[in-house]
């Protein structure tokens, strides 16, 4: 039986073509090498703290509404300077209801990874005063269904130990919240005028926010209203609570 033919220079060229076509491409699509060029936008913080509810709620201005969330991969934490003691409980620095809204907010963000999503959610809960009842942020059932469904569950625990894990191993360690990074560098005292350091840190073209911004546009935190918590801070923290009472709490609300 004769050998079948070759495949001549022309037709190995047009068959490596049809592999090199856009659905067989091992290049990255345009959006994902416009995410790469994405800043590192990370907020370490604790839903009670009263600076850290003054910052979340600024983002919807100073991140959302002028377009900054294009160029920035945002993460927020919310485990701020909880500690786990030697009996294994979750031990929030304001108390009993920071670690229930801590718990909600991370299932939130579990739920609904894209930041456009779940920053909506959280930012009504921060919007809240302490007596407020986070339930009433979800118009829909059915969202809030799932955020309480992870809150009643493990999961809520599994998430918050990750946060726990994530800002125990800071480097270097955090010394108040809200503890904001850029590219994993802390900005320290300078957390109010994150949006210069995300403009310098993107090297894609600059979007109008970052050249009609300035540099005085940023968090009054030398207001007494909006002092940092400290860790280590007892000020507030006078209560303990344990995982399964944070999630039970969270779980029966509304």
């Amino acid at each position: 039986m004769a050998s079948p033919p070759l495949l001549s220079l022309t037709s190995l060229f047009i068959l490596l073509l049809s592999f090199a076509s856009p659905s067989h491409c091992f290049y990255p699509i345009n959006s994902e090498i416009h995410s790469s060029k994405k800043v590192n936008l990370t907020l370490y913080y604790e839903s009670l703290c009263p600076s850290c509810k003054a910052f979340v709620t600024s983002m919807q201005s100073s991140v959302f509404d002028n377009g900054i969330i294009n160029i920035v991969n945002l993460r927020l934490v919310p485990w701020g300077n909880a500690i786990i003691d030697d009996h294994g409980e979750i031990q929030c620095q304001h108390g009993p209801k920071e670690c229930e809204l801590n718990f909600v907010e991370g299932c939130i963000i579990h739920t609904y990874p894209d930041p456009k999503k779940h920053f909506g959610y959280i930012n009504c809960i921060e919007k809240l005063d302490e007596s407020g009842d986070w339930t009433s942020c979800f118009p829909h059932s059915r969202s809030l269904k799932q955020v309480k469904d992870c809150c009643g569950s493990n999961l809520a625990e599994k998430i918050a130990n990750g946060y726990y894990e994530e800002t125990e191993h800071l480097k270097p360690p955090h010394d108040y919240v809200p503890w904001v990074t850029v590219n994993s560098q802390p900005l320290k005292e300078d957390f109010g005028n994150f949006i210069d350091y995300v403009c310098k840190a993107y090297k894609g073209k600059s979007p109008p926010a970052c050249k009609s911004h300035k540099s005085t546009e940023k968090i009054a935190v030398k207001n007494p209203v909006y002092q940092v918590c400290y860790t280590g801070d007892k000020q507030h923290s006078t209560l303990a609570t344990d995982a399964k009472k944070s999630r039970a709490s969270a779980n029966v609300r509304g």
